[in-house]
């Protein structure tokens, strides 16, 4: 399957602990959320002022951190 949604290279891609969902960061400055199942994201998360270098879930899969250049 192939997902589409970032204009630019993605910086790392965390999937949740039960494997159904996945996120995505990028140099387009957004993190993504993403269904193992659908082709499109469920949520863009934006706010960012520089790309977007890491992702992680909390090990309750209810939140995800990002980290930026931007501090």
């Amino acid at each position: 399957s192939i997902f589409h949604g970032h204009s630019y290279p993605i910086w790392d891609l965390k999937f949740s602990p039960l494997g159904n969902y996945f996120v995505s960061c990028s140099n387009d400055r957004t993190a993504k959320l993403w269904q193992t199942k659908q082709h499109i994201p469920l949520r863009i998360f934006t706010g960012h002022l520089s790309d977007i270098d890491v992702v992680e879930f909390h090990p309750n899969i209810h939140y995800i951190a990002t980290g930026s250049n931007d501090k």
